[in-house]
Parts: C-alpha cells; sequence; structure tokens
C-alpha cells in the first residue's frame, strides 16, 4: 500500500488480482453492476492467514488442475505449509470453496464432510495396518 498525494493505492499479488478478478465476475453476474466497493470488500473477507500460505503468489493454475491433470504439484506446496490446517479447515467448512485447499480436491474433502456427518464408526481405520488387512 502506498500513499501518494493523497489518494491510497493498493498492489496486489497475482493470485489476489486472479481472485479479486473472479469475485467481481461472479458479484457482477448475480447483482448486475458491482463496484470498486464490491471488489474491495470481497478482499477484506479473505482469512488472515492467507497472508502466510506457501501458494501465495504463485498463481491458481495448478490449484485447478484439468480433467486427466494431476494434483501432485499442488500437494507438494500445500505438504510444507505453515497454515495448512486452517486452510483445510476454512475448504471443508465450506462446500462452495473449488479446486486444491491444503492438499485435498473437492472430492476428498466432501468425504471429509460426509464421514464427520457420519455417526457409524469407521471399523476398517481401526484395523491393525497390515499387509493381511488390505
Amino acid at each position: 500500500m502506498s500513499h501518494r498525494g493523497g489518494s491510497t493505492t493498493y498492489a496486489l499479488t497475482e493470485v489476489e488480482a486472479e481472485e479479486a478478478t473472479h469475485q467481481y465476475v461472479l458479484a457482477l453476474m448475480e447483482h448486475g453492476s458491482p463496484g470498486p466497493a464490491d471488489l474491495f470488500r470481497v478482499m477484506l473477507a479473505r482469512p488472515s492467514w492467507q497472508q502466510y500460505a506457501a501458494c501465495r503468489g504463485m498463481g491458481t493454475s495448478m490449484h485447478f488442475p484439468t480433467q486427466g491433470a494431476g494434483i501432485a504439484a499442488a500437494r507438494a506446496v500445500c505438504a510444507g505449509c505453515e497454515v495448512h490446517e486452517e486452510c483445510l479447515a476454512y475448504a471443508v467448512s465450506d462446500p462452495s470453496v473449488l479446486g486444491v485447499w491444503a492438499g485435498t480436491s473437492e472430492r476428498e474433502r466432501q468425504k471429509m464432510r460426509r464421514d464427520a456427518k457420519d455417526p457409524r464408526p469407521n471399523l476398517v481405520a481401526d484395523l491393525p495396518q497390515g499387509d493381511c488387512y488390505r
């Protein structure tokens, strides 16, 4: 952020700019005419932990793999991230979150949400880990 001649300007990373553009387009589609205040509100609504994410500034392509492309690159970045737990909690708590978050796919997070709602014990997970059970 810089202050020059009474006006304030904000510099965004590539990821922030892409996300802000995406949210701006969604707001435009939903409401018809979002303005700069809408864009600023989207940016302020981000969780503060995201500024420490290992993926910050890397672009979004690896976190939105196309059909047939793996998510190994995104998982590798997420594996060493200091905010991995916060990221996973955020992504699991909001089913509308798309792409790879905390090294998990949308399908994996959907299963986590289902498993969390299922009161039955996971008997397979409680078995000793040995070749005879696989």
